[in-house]
């Protein structure tokens, strides 16, 4: 089915992209010397360090909580974080962005297509279980001619635990760099047998598997391909056999650290870096929140929006197949 970028709309209590000041083995781990905030203090921290996308919108809550003074609730503080970038949120606690799906595989006449779904966990076996198994997937359909990863209604989580997955498939060296409020640059990095965050010092194994043979690999995006999603997509086109088919990605291009509340297990997301990638993607290297293109634009959206609603789905439309089949002959 066609659709159009006006009749996609994404919830954003489920766009994640999630950073701590601790992470081990991709998955954000609590330290009892971690600091809390208050919301007027979370409010403080998004002006001094987070990227705000509508600084008059910004000034407008500002005055309108009196600089989180007046803020009472986590939905008022969500709602109030939302408005200076549309990638910040606050929820309940951690495991409120917990989503735990694992890829899959699924046949499409002749085609096989690798899932790569949502995925975030506080639980470090889970985190470890979706890249090995991301990996094997992989490794499985090592020496198909093609290879096809699925990243239509992946709406992010763990960037490490994804980019873990498809290791085998990216080249040693910066996969991307995270560019702060103030200038400082960050490197995300891989080698032979780990990838680093240099922000957090945070390192990750990667899964042991075979190198792939294929001759050209495939993403499928569309709108909701967003935050961690979005950097293994970037991660991935590092390997030049990669091309991107489908529509635009949703543009949650930022990076987020997660800050705790003193109200109970409360957390907030704030929106406090933007992305370069190491090559150019359609002329542009510097992301700030912007859709990352296709290079092949499909004519059909890989899974229609009307369907999108649907838990964990990344179904792919018949009509997007037919025409997929075409494009990767």
């Amino acid at each position: 089915m066609k659709n159009t970028p006006n009749s996609t709309k994404i919830c954003r209590l489920v766009i994640l992209c999630l950073a701590t000041t601790l992470l081990v083995s991709g998955c954000a781990q609590k330290t009892k010397s971690e600091k809390t905030y208050s919301y007027q203090e979370a409010i403080a921290y998004m002006s001094k360090n987070g990227i705000i996308q509508d600084k008059q919108k910004w000034q407008t809550v500002l005055s309108n909580t009196d600089h989180g003074r007046k803020i009472h609730n986590i939905k008022e503080l969500d709602n109030s974080v939302y408005a200076g970038n549309k990638h910040s949120s606050a929820l309940p606690s951690f495991k409120s962005y917990n989503h735990v799906t694992y890829p899959t595989a699924t046949q499409y006449g002749q085609l096989t297509v690798i899932n790569v779904p949502t995925f975030y966990s506080t639980d470090a076996k889970a985190t470890k279980r979706y890249s090995q198994r991301l990996a094997h997937q992989i490794s499985v359909h090592a020496h198909d001619r093609t290879l096809i990863l699925n990243f239509a209604n992946n709406r992010g989580g763990d960037a490490s635990a994804m980019i873990a997955g498809v290791s085998a498939l990216l080249p040693n060296g910066t996969l991307y760099t995270e560019v702060s409020k103030t200038g400082t640059k960050y490197n995300f990095i891989k080698t032979d047998k780990t990838i680093t965050d240099s922000r957090y010092h945070a390192t990750t194994k990667l899964p042991t598997v075979s190198h792939p043979a294929a001759s050209k690999i495939y993403l499928i995006t569309n709108f909701q391909t967003v935050s961690a999603a979005e950097f293994t997509v970037m991660a991935l086109k590092q390997n030049p056999k990669t091309t991107i088919i489908g529509y635009p990605t949703g543009g949650y291009t930022t990076t987020n650290r997660t800050i705790k509340l003193k109200h109970q297990a409360e957390v907030a997301n704030i929106t406090d870096g933007t992305i370069i990638s190491p090559t150019a993607l359609h002329g542009q290297k510097h992301f700030n929140n912007d859709s990352i293109k296709p290079d092949i634009a499909s004519l059909y959206e890989p899974i229609p929006s009307f369907t999108q609603k649907i838990k964990n789905n990344q179904r792919l439309d018949p009509e997007f197949v037919e025409e997929l089949q075409h494009l990767v002959q």
